[in-house]
């Protein structure tokens, strides 16, 4: 796997996951492109599970935040952790978007 033509990186194979998030892309010793060595539609389908998944996340932290009654009765420390959560998983869905986009060209 690598990062760019440039900068080849050797990953392990439970890193599937961090390479969704940054964006690695798959070659062969031939260097053929990604879209010769997986299964594009399969690719596709995990992606926008994923991305329900996600999307489930965020309204679930916004339904939260946006609950006065929670944000006034819960713990500081709390509301902070879910406004985190928000932030991450906000980061998240535009990385699996633009996944989904690189995975769609590929078709």
């Amino acid at each position: 796997l690598y990062i760019d033509r440039e900068h080849a990186v050797e990953l392990p194979e439970d890193a599937e996951f961090i390479c969704d998030l940054i964006g690695c892309h798959g070659a062969d010793d031939e260097g053929r492109d990604l879209g010769e060595l997986v299964d594009v539609e399969k690719e596709l389908a995990r992606l926008e599970k994923d991305l329900k998944n996600v999307e489930g996340e965020i309204a679930r932290a916004n339904g939260k935040l946006n609950n006065a009654g929670f944000v006034a009765k819960a713990p500081a420390e709390l509301v902070e952790r879910e406004k985190e959560k928000l932030a991450t998983n906000q980061g998240l869905l535009e990385k699996l978007r633009a996944r989904i986009a690189e995975m769609e060209a590929l078709r």
